[in-house]
């Protein structure tokens, strides 16, 4: 049984340096999508905008017309970014392995721009970065079928964490 990791964030910007205001993941393996850990933290959004990080009015336009009561859960008991990425290269663990979140061009260059600016490594060696959106988009799911089945296992929108286990249960179901 090989285990993986999935990884969302909350941001307030597309840019690769996006003020992170949560980081999500879990752990799972891949013959039968268990979930065998989980990892959530809010990101102190005065840290990361004080830190330069960069915050996008379209982004936080689009935070403000998406469901109100997510966005307060990103609010809840945030930490300094560098206490963020400690905390999650901590539950990631010593040894890389298959790394992944939606989109090789969005989560995994905001993190590592994070780390970067911490002069931390990042837990996940570069041969292990997968992509998510690429296995969607080779399955042929349409987006109308992922928001169903969204809504069937009750995942809510935004919430790295929730964003995280979603993903995986697509992937390991996609990947059969």
């Amino acid at each position: 049984m090989a285990t993986n990791v999935m990884f969302d964030l909350e941001t307030l910007s597309t840019d690769y340096n996006a003020a992170i205001i949560q980081i999500g993941a879990c752990k799972f393996d891949t013959e039968n999508g268990n979930i065998l850990d989980k990892f959530l933290v809010n990101v102190s959004m005065r840290d990361t905008t004080a830190k330069g990080f960069h915050v996008d009015s379209d982004t936080i336009q689009w935070c403000n017309n998406q469901n109100p009561e997510v966005l307060k859960m990103c609010m809840v008991d945030p930490v300094l970014l560098e206490e963020a990425l400690e905390e999650f290269s901590k539950w990631y663990g010593n040894e890389s392995m298959m790394t992944w979140c939606n989109g090789a061009n969005f989560d995994f260059p905001i993190l590592t721009t994070s780390y970067k600016y911490f002069k931390m490594k990042t837990p996940w060696k570069y041969w292990h970065v997968s992509d998510y959106r690429t296995v969607v988009n080779l399955s042929g799911i349409t987006k109308e079928e992922l928001d169903l089945k969204r809504e069937e296992l009750g995942a809510t929108y935004h919430n790295a964490l929730d964003d995280s286990i979603f993903q995986t249960k697509m992937l390991v179901e996609m990947l059969k």
